[in-house]
C-alpha cells in the first residue's frame, strides 16, 4: 500500500480533487439551518407518530403568539381596524391556517329560539365611543376572551396565529414566520408588539445557527493556518494540511447535504470537529517523515517510505478509534446525534486519506535541507514532566487519585435537561420578546392534553364534560398553570348565555345526543370539519373536539420552562387526570409537550449508550492492534479520566447535559485516545528493545511527546472557536472539550507512565 501511495501520489491527488468537487454540490443544502422539533426524532419514533396523530385530529398545535400593547386601551377604532386588516392578510399567507383574536373568535348570542355565534364586530368597527364601550364590557365579561385574547384591563390583545398542517411545514417554517413578521410590522409597526411561541424560537435558533456556522468555519481555518505556520514554518506543509482539512470538511458536509440534511445546533459542530481532528492526525505525518529525511537526506523516496511505514499504522489506528467513538453515536435514540456521529466519521476518514496523499506529495517535492522547527519550549516542558514523574512520583500519584475521585463525582452527579429558549443569548430579540410577554401578559405556553372517552361515552357526555371542568379547575389552582380552554369551556359559555343560572357552573346533567345541535337550537345544523374549507372557520368547536367526538382536547396555558421541570408538571397533571376521569377516559399529554419532555430521556440514553459502546469498540481495537490486554486496559483507564474531569467541570459550572452535549462523553473519549495510541506504540517499541521504565519514558516522550503537545495545542485553539457561538450550549461544548483536551494530555504525560509502571511488562522467558 505504501509503495502504491508513493508511486501514484499525483493520480491519487487528482482523484481526491475530483471527488471533493463532486461532493461540494451538497454544501448549499447542508448550510441551510433547521432546528425544528421533528429533527431530533427518528422517523419511526412512536412519540413522533403520536405527534402526527394529534395534528391529524386537531390541526397544527404550533402557534405564533402576538402580544399587542396599547396603554390607552385596545378598544380604539384605529387599532382594531389595523388588527382586522392584519388578520385578513395573515390568513391569506401560506403556512397560516387561521388567526384567533378578539375580532375573529365568535361569541354565543341568545337568538330567542336558540343560540347564534357571531363576532363581536360583525360590520365596520363603530366610531361611537359608547358602542365601543358596550363591546368592551361584553368582551371583559367573557371567560373565553379574558386571559386568552384580552387582558383584564383591556390594554393588551393576544393574537393566536395557528400554523397550517403541511407535509413540508418544518422545511418552510422560517419562510412562514418571516412572512408573518413582515406583515405584522406593516400593519402594526407603530404599536408595541412582541412575538412568542416555539415556531418563533426555532426560527431565531436557525438564524443564530447559520451565523455560528459561518463564524466557525472562518475562524477555525484562520486560527489553524496561523498555528500550522508556527508548527511547520513551511508554506508547503501548511497548504498541504489545509488541503487535508478541506477534503475532510467537504466530504462530511457535502454528503450531509446530498442526503438532504440541514445543519442544526448539534451538527453545526461538524466542520470544527472534522477540521480540528483532521489536523491532529495530519501533524503526526510531518514529524515522522522529517525525522527520516534528516537521517537519510540522500534517499528522499526511501525516507518517505520508511516514515510512512512508521506513522501510517498508528494514524490509521487513531482514525479508527476516533471513528469508533463517533459511530457509537449512531446507536443514540436521537436523529441529530446519529447524524453527528456518522458524518463526523466520514469527514475524519476522508482527512486520513488526504493526509497520506498530501503529505507524501509535500515531502516528495520539498527542497533539500528543509526541516521542521525544533520547538525547544515543548522539549523543556516534556523534560520537566519527566522530572516530576521521577522525583515526585508520590505527589503525582496522590494528585491522580484526587482527580480520579473528582471525575467519579462529576460522572455521578451530572444531569440532563433542555430549555430551547435558553440556548439563545439573553439580548436576542426572541428572548427579549418572550420577557416582554411574560412581564406584561403572563405565562403563555400551551400544554395540550387529549381525552379519549371510554366505550359508551363521547366527548359530549356530561360525565366527560364535568370531569374536564374539574380537571381544569384543579390545574388552574396549581402555580404553574394560568388558564385552560376546552369543549366544556365553550359549552359553559353557550349555556350561560342561553340559559343563565342563578347558581353558575352547575354540573352538566342532560344526556344529550349532541350538545352542538341542542345549544344552537338547530338539530340539523352541520358544522364543517374540513380544515381546507371556508366554512371550517364557522365551526367554533373544531379546535377542541373531533367530528366523531371520540377525542377532545384540553389546552392549558403555563410558563415556558425546561424539559425537566415540565416533566414534573406533567406528572402532577397526570395525577389530576386520573383523579377526575378514572376509567371513564384515557387522558395523555399531546402535541409538542411530550416530545419536548422525551428529549431529556433521549439525551441521557444517548450519552450513556454512546459512551459505553465507544469504550467497548476502542478497547477491542486497542486489543487487536497492540495485541496486549495490559495496554488495552491501561489505555481505557487513562482516557476515562478526561471524561470524568469534563463532567466534573459541568457540575461545577452548574451545566446539564442537553441536545448538543449529549454526544460529548463519546467524542472526548475518541479525541483523547489518539495521542495515547502514539504513546503506547512507542512505549511498546521501547519495551521490545528491552528498555527500562526510565528509558522507555524518555524514548516515548522523544518520539510521541512533541506531537502530543502540538496536537493538544491544535485542540486547545480549535475547540474554543465554538465559544464564539451565540447558541449557549455550543459555547459550553467548546469550553468543555477544551478542558477535556488539556486533561487528556496530562493523562498521557503523567497517568499513562504511572499505570505502565504499576503494571510492568514481563519479558517472555526463553529457554
Amino acid at each position: 500500500m505504501i509503495e502504491q501511495l508513493i508511486q501514484r501520489r499525483k493520480a491519487l491527488l487528482l482523484v481526491l480533487i475530483a471527488i471533493t468537487l463532486a461532493l461540494s454540490v451538497g454544501l448549499p443544502t447542508a448550510a441551510v439551518p433547521d432546528n425544528s422539533l421533528r429533527i431530533w426524532f427518528l422517523d419511526d419514533d412512536p412519540e413522533l407518530a403520536a405527534y402526527d396523530a394529534f395534528h391529524e385530529r386537531f390541526g397544527n398545535d404550533e402557534v405564533i403568539l402576538l402580544n399587542v400593547h396599547a396603554p390607552d386601551g385596545v378598544f380604539d377604532r384605529e387599532l382594531l381596524t389595523r388588527v382586522r386588516q392584519l388578520t385578513g392578510a395573515l390568513e391569506e399567507q401560506e403556512g397560516i391556517e387561521r388567526v384567533h383574536s378578539l375580532l375573529t373568535t365568535k361569541d354565543a348570542f341568545d337568538a330567542g329560539d336558540g343560540l347564534e355565534f357571531k363576532h363581536l364586530f360583525e360590520g365596520a368597527i363603530p366610531k361611537d365611543p359608547e358602542a365601543l364601550a358596550s363591546v368592551r364590557d361584553r368582551a371583559l365579561d367573557n371567560p373565553l376572551f379574558v386571559g386568552r385574547l384580552i387582558n383584564k384591563d383591556a390594554t393588551q390583545l393576544m393574537l393566536w396565529i395557528q400554523m397550517a398542517t403541511m407535509a413540508d411545514f418544518d422545511n418552510r417554517r422560517d419562510v412562514f414566520v418571516e412572512d408573518a413578521t413582515h406583515t405584522i410590522k406593516r400593519y402594526l409597526g407603530t404599536y408595541e408588539t412582541a412575538m412568542g411561541g416555539f415556531g418563533v424560537i426555532y426560527t431565531g435558533l436557525n438564524k443564530v445557527t447559520q451565523r455560528d456556522f459561518g463564524i466557525f468555519i472562518t475562524l477555525t481555518y484562520m486560527l489553524m493556518f496561523m498555528l500550522l505556520w508556527w508548527i511547520f514554518r513551511s508554506m508547503r506543509l501548511v497548504w498541504a494540511t489545509v488541503g487535508v482539512i478541506t477534503v475532510g470538511t467537504v466530504a462530511c458536509l457535502g454528503v450531509y447535504g446530498l442526503l438532504d440534511k440541514h445543519m442544526n445546533m448539534v451538527t453545526v459542530l461538524l466542520p470544527t470537529l472534522v477540521i480540528v481532528l483532521g489536523i491532529a492526525d495530519a501533524v503526526h505525518f510531518p514529524a515522522a517523515l522529517s525525522r527520516e529525511l534528516r537521517a537519510s537526506p540522500d534517499d528522499r523516496i526511501g525516507a518517505i517510505r520508511r516514515g510512512l511505514g512508521q506513522i501510517l499504522g498508528p494514524c490509521i489506528m487513531t482514525t479508527f478509534t476516533t471513528i469508533a467513538s463517533f459511530m457509537a453515536l449512531a446507536a443514540a435514540p436521537m436523529a441529530v446525534v446519529r447524524e453527528l456521529g456518522i458524518f463526523s466519521a466520514i469527514g475524519i476518514f476522508a482527512a486520513l486519506v488526504a493526509s497520506a496523499v498530501f503529505m507524501t506529495l509535500a515531502f516528495a517535492g520539498m527542497k533539500e535541507g528543509v526541516t521542521l522547527p525544533d520547538h525547544p519550549g515543548i522539549h523543556g516542558l516534556l523534560s520537566r514532566c519527566a522530572g516530576w514523574l521521577r522525583r515526585r512520583q508520590a505527589l503525582v500519584v496522590a494528585l491522580t487519585l484526587i482527580v480520579s475521585g473528582v471525575g467519579l463525582y462529576g460522572a455521578a452527579h451530572v444531569e440532563a435537561d433542555t430549555y430551547t429558549l435558553g440556548y439563545m443569548p439573553d439580548k436576542h430579540p426572541v428572548v427579549m420578546d418572550h420577557a416582554v410577554i411574560e412581564e406584561r401578559w403572563g405565562d403563555y405556553m400551551p400544554v395540550e392534553f387529549v381525552i379519549e372517552p371510554a366505550e359508551g361515552l363521547t366527548a359530549h357526555s356530561p360525565k366527560i364534560l364535568n370531569a374536564i371542568e374539574g380537571f381544569i379547575a384543579d390545574a388552574e389552582a396549581m402555580p404553574f398553570i394560568d388558564d385552560g380552554l376546552s369543549l366544556a369551556t365553550l359549552y359553559r359559555r353557550a349555556q350561560d348565555v342561553f340559559a343563565p343560572s342563578s347558581e353558575p357552573h352547575q354540573p352538566f346533567t342532560q344526556p344529550l345526543v349532541s350538545q352542538l345541535q341542542i345549544l344552537t337550537g338547530d338539530p340539523q345544523r352541520d358544522f364543517s370539519w374540513d380544515r381546507t374549507s371556508e366554512a371550517y372557520k364557522d365551526n367554533v368547536y373544531a379546535q377542541t373536539v373531533t367530528k366523531e367526538a371520540d377525542a377532545t382536547r384540553v389546552t392549558l396555558v403555563g410558563k415556558m420552562v425546561g424539559a425537566n421541570e415540565l416533566s414534573g408538571q406533567l406528572t402532577l397533571l397526570d395525577a389530576l387526570a386520573t383523579k377526575h376521569f378514572g376509567d371513564s377516559a384515557k387522558v395523555y399529554a399531546g402535541g409538542y409537550t411530550p416530545l419536548y419532555v422525551k428529549i431529556v430521556d433521549y439525551i441521557m440514553a444517548s450519552q450513556i449508550r454512546a459512551f459505553f459502546i465507544a469504550l467497548g469498540l476502542i478497547f477491542l481495537l486497542m486489543l487487536l492492534w497492540l495485541r496486549s490486554l495490559r495496554f488495552a486496559c491501561i489505555s481505557l483507564v487513562a482516557n476515562v479520566l478526561p471524561v470524568g474531569m469534563m463532567l466534573s467541570a459541568m457540575v461545577a459550572l452548574g451545566l446539564t447535559l442537553d441536545v448538543a452535549s449529549a454526544t460529548i462523553a463519546a467524542i472526548v473519549l475518541g479525541v483523547s485516545i489518539d495521542d495515547t495510541i502514539h504513546f503506547l506504540y512507542h512505549w511498546r517499541e521501547a519495551e521490545r528493545e528491552g528498555m527500562s521504565w526510565d528509558d522507555a519514558l524518555d524514548h516515548t516522550y522523544a518520539h510521541a511527546g512533541v506531537a502530543a503537545v502540538i496536537t493538544t495545542s491544535l485542540l486547545v485553539v480549535g475547540f474554543p472557536v465554538l465559544m464564539f457561538a451565540e447558541v449557549k450550549t455550543v459555547f459550553y461544548f467548546g469550553l468543555l472539550t477544551t478542558i477535556a483536551a488539556v486533561a487528556a494530555l496530562l493523562a498521557d504525560l503523567f497517568v499513562l507512565p504511572l499505570l505502565l509502571k504499576a503494571w510492568p511488562h514481563k519479558p517472555k522467558v526463553t529457554s
